[in-house]
């Protein structure tokens, strides 16, 4: 069963990566015609293309969205991924041929990275993309990813991608996938734990932010707290205008104050891409709004797409929780699987 981002119509997901040097791309290529926003939160983005899409842009699509490791270097990409949307006939016509619009975001992995990635990365990840279950965890843009560094990377845990999707009444989908590399701890609000994060030296356990001040001195120093981003993309097969889709974006990053804190600092670029395949319609609720108000449909639009973007926050949340329980340890660096 597909429960990831794929499970909207109109989304596909490719992955490339390298395991010796711990980098790596994600690309999530989208059908002709999609709507795309974007709602930047962090204090030190990474991206690429943002400008030219969604309110008060000239257009309102893109024809895919890639996550990359690497940092700014990472950036370096997306000229792979136009190469590969090129072969696949997509981006509109221009006089010296077909311009794909691409846009992406990054993380900061060069702390745990032996390399960085490049625009071949870009073209194979793109080239693998599919519209089966999304694999997550240690893989494509979340291979080097980390979280908790509050105290910088010597007491921090693996990071990585994950993805989740829900279907609802009326044939509506909604999905994300998220690549976690986060400065804050991984929180579940169900089990009320942490499940990873900031450790503490004794190996025993997570320090909260709340403790973090009184340990600085004796922190053993503060490299690589900035090393930091979450980056993801939430989609719907709902149809909505650039206006919704933009109010999706906002919405999603709830999904990420629900699972990490900190959140959305000076010390991590977050970045949520929202979209809108438009495969089936809005569905109607009968009697609702007021029948006196002039605003009536728009009433109950408005009430169904901030259903849906609440749904998408849910959706974020999980793929967060997801990307930390399937990631893999590395020497030095445990997963939430293998600390007690």
């Amino acid at each position: 069963m597909n429960d990831t981002i794929t499970l909207v119509d109109g989304v596909r997901v490719g992955h490339c990566h390298d395991s010796g040097r711990l980098t790596g791309v994600s690309v999530v290529v989208l059908d002709e015609g999609c709507v795309v926003g974007v709602d930047v939160r962090g204090g030190a983005p990474g991206t690429y293309d943002v400008a030219g899409f969604g309110l008060g842009a000239l257009r309102d699509s893109v024809d895919a969205v890639f996550i990359s490791g690497g940092s700014a270097f990472g950036l370096d990409v997306a000229g792979g991924v136009k190469k590969a949307l090129i072969e696949m006939g997509r981006g509109f016509e221009a006089p010296s041929g077909r311009l794909p619009l691409v846009a992406g975001g990054i993380i900061y992995d060069l702390g745990v990275a032996k390399g960085l990635p490049d625009s071949e990365m870009g073209y194979l990840a793109c080239r693998n993309a599919g519209s089966g279950p999304v694999e997550m965890g240690s893989v494509g843009a979340g291979i080097g990813a980390t979280v908790g560094k509050m105290l910088g990377l010597e007491y921090c845990m693996r990071g990585g991608l994950g993805s989740y999707a829900f279907r609802l009444h009326g044939g509506v989908v909604v999905g994300a996938l998220v690549v976690v590399n986060c400065f804050g701890n991984v929180f579940d609000v169900e089990s009320g734990r942490v499940l990873a994060g900031v450790r503490r030296r004794d190996g025993r356990g997570f320090v909260e932010v709340h403790d973090v001040i009184g340990m600085l001195s004796g922190a053993g120093g503060l490299a690589g707290v900035g090393l930091n981003t979450t980056v993801g993309v939430v989609a719907t097969n709902v149809r909505l205008n650039r206006s919704e889709v933009a109010r999706i974006a906002v919405m999603s990053h709830d999904g990420l104050a629900r699972a990490i804190r900190p959140v959305h600092t000076f010390l991590d670029g977050d970045v949520m891409f929202a979209v809108s395949t438009g495969k089936v319609d809005l569905p109607e609720i009968p009697g609702l709004g007021s029948e006196k108000s002039p605003f009536k449909r728009l009433d109950g639009r408005s009430y169904l797409v901030s259903l849906i973007g609440e749904v998408a926050a849910e959706a974020v949340r999980r793929s967060v929780l997801r990307a930390v329980l399937k990631a893999k340890s590395i020497k030095g660096i445990p997963s939430a699987s293998n600390y007690p």
